[in-house]
């Protein structure tokens, strides 16, 4: 599938520079291979995906009751009593759904609460980058594996409710 302009939108538009054809190119390349989630690699398993990301929630959830403020530290929050307090409360819903994909992890539901769970974690730490008063490199860091991991859970999201099939 090529991009061209018809008669009149050639006219009308100013030619497309080599940025914007790759652009293009790699969104039709995008746009073909849109089926990558509902048809991962051989080789990984949807269930085992899910126990593993059940037993990465637990041992995140530990850390940030366990230690909350080496965490709030450790992704470049500013130390204070509610950083704290939120990261602790944070490691409570990471346990929970942790146990809950471990005692189903057939069940899609639990990886998709990790998904919101995902995007609630995403905002906050956006809103952190925006706050001089954080480490903005360590806060960036956290946003990044955050992205990584919201991608293992989508992926485990989308096998285990049959949307890869």
């Amino acid at each position: 599938m090529s991009i061209q302009a018809t008669p009149m939108q050639a006219m009308s538009m100013p030619p497309m520079s080599s940025q914007s054809v790759q652009y293009a190119e790699d969104f039709q390349e995008f746009d073909q291979d849109q089926g990558a989630l509902q048809n991962p690699p051989a080789g990984v398993d949807a269930q085992q995906l899910a126990v593993g990301l059940g037993w990465f929630s637990i041992a995140l959830g530990i850390a940030q009751v366990a230690a909350p403020q080496m965490m709030t530290q450790l992704i470049g929050l500013e130390e204070s009593r509610n950083s704290q307090t939120v990261m602790s409360a944070l490691g409570l819903r990471e346990i929970a759904n942790g146990v809950a994909i471990l005692a189903q992890p057939d069940n899609p539901l639990w990886v998709q609460t990790r998904v919101a769970g995902d995007m609630m974690d995403l905002a906050m730490l956006a809103t952190a980058m925006a706050s001089s008063k954080n480490d903005s490199a360590k806060v960036g860091a956290a946003l990044a594996a955050v992205v990584g991991v919201t991608a293992l859970d989508v992926l485990a999201s989308f096998q285990l409710s049959g949307s890869g099939e």
